[in-house]
């Protein structure tokens, strides 16, 4: 599940933003829900590491608890599955940090990082070739 840095404009006041870091995507979701579709910008993908489904919505029920209603509408919403992939929400690009060509690019690149680190390349056993081909084959040195 991406991790992201962003800004949020409390409440949709863009003179009223506050940084936050290691934000999930079900996280940055429930804000845009709270604080409206624009007030979360400068987004910037930070790591993509493993979190536990419903271990991140007791987090969100903890931690936003006027807005449960808020994260159990999104968990229903996607399917009893939050969103893992800052992509797949299909934002405006203006609202991704000024390297926002990067910002995709930096999320591929650890979605490849992970996939790397989980998948085991296999090499294929290779067999002796057989020299099965009628003639007795002759020893070095041996008289023709």
């Amino acid at each position: 599940m991406h991790t992201i840095n962003c800004l949020v404009a409390i409440g949709g006041d863009l003179q009223n933003k506050h940084p936050r870091s290691k934000v999930t995507v079900p996280e940055l979701v429930l804000l845009r829900a709270i604080h409206g579709e624009a007030a979360v910008q400068n987004i910037e993908v930070t790591g993509n590491p493993r979190i536990n489904q419903l271990d991140e919505r007791e987090r969100l029920m903890r931690h936003y608890p006027k807005h449960q209603k808020l994260v159990n509408d999104i968990w229903r919403d996607s399917g009893g599955e939050f969103p893992k992939d800052v992509r797949r929400l299909n934002l405006n690009s203006a609202l991704f940090a000024p390297a926002a060509t990067a910002q995709h690019d930096m999320a591929d690149q650890l979605e490849d990082e992970q996939v790397a680190k989980t998948r085991k390349v296999r090499t294929p056993k290779v067999e002796p070739e057989s020299d099965d081909d009628g003639d007795e084959d002759l020893e070095v040195g041996a008289a023709l």
